[in-house]
């Protein structure tokens, strides 16, 4: 399709590595390493992280990546305060969970294929259980020291571009973007997530402030900019790509923008 409506192929695509959480594989690794080998672009991939939501009956509970306070169909209770902790259940969850991305990341670095890697998004918020409402900022950084660690240290994974990307609507500051950042010695990239929801007053009152912030941390800390994530739900008006995104973006040097998929509908808003 792309390529039939461009001439082109796109320079990137964006994947998920919920393919590690065996109640929901839905082919995307094979998919990324069979796309980037076969056009040459860049990939990235998030990690919406399921967890069970009851550790002592994994096999018949609910998964998700959903905290309770997002109201969606399923959603979890898993602890990130125990998750951090050696020797409970959920640290053994939580490193069998690394090492099962890890060994799906590996199969890139097979393929010499290099990855924008992307975990723990959206931090800031409620609606993922390695949010805000839902940890302290030590145990984030804990988390995130957990997964450098094990995929570097343990794994030797040499593929990935580090990124840190917290949601637009929550930065009020560059205090608070940095805030949950995990250090100079972790991240790469850093960027943010920002859908068009309300109006079109809005969401560039959203992206020039994020982009503002996210444009002089990255300079501050010598680290690449980039949206991460944004998009409109149907992309109902037609100029939005030229007068509203382009707008947004045209003054600022970001090194990509990535749309994400088309099903930010009533039960996925945050």
């Amino acid at each position: 399709v792309y390529f039939d409506c461009t001439g082109k192929l796109p320079a990137m695509r964006g994947y998920d590595m919920m393919d590690v959480d065996p109640k929901h594989n839905w082919g995307q690794i094979d998919r990324a390493i069979e796309w980037a080998k076969k056009s040459g672009c860049i990939i990235t991939i998030c990690w919406h992280w399921y967890a069970p939501d009851n550790m002592e009956d994994m096999e018949n509970c609910p998964w998700s990546f959903y905290t309770k306070e997002a109201k969606a169909d399923h959603s979890t209770s898993f602890d990130l305060f125990r998750a951090v902790e050696p020797g409970t259940a959920e640290y053994e969850f939580t490193v069998a969970s690394i090492d099962k991305a890890a060994e799906q990341l590996k199969r890139f670095e097979a393929e010499d294929i290099p990855v924008l890697w992307r975990p723990l998004h959206e931090a800031y918020g409620n609606w993922f259980w390695w949010g805000q409402k839902l940890c302290t900022t030590e145990q984030y950084k804990a988390l995130w020291q957990m997964t450098y660690d094990y995929m570097v240290n343990e794994r030797g994974l040499d593929n990935l571009v580090w990124s840190y990307s917290p949601g637009a609507g929550e930065l009020s500051s560059a205090e608070v973007y940095g805030e949950r950042y995990p250090g100079d010695d972790i991240i790469d990239m850093v960027g943010f997530d920002c859908y068009y929801y309300s109006t079109r007053e809005d969401y560039l009152s959203k992206m020039t402030n994020a982009l503002d912030i996210t444009v002089a941390f990255a300079k501050e800390h010598g680290k690449i900019a980039a949206v991460t994530e944004t998009g409109y739900e149907g992309v109902k008006d037609p100029k939005w790509w030229t007068e509203v995104l382009y707008e947004s973006l045209k003054d600022y040097p970001v090194s990509y923008v990535l749309v994400w998929r088309n099903a930010c509908d009533a039960h996925m808003q945050h």
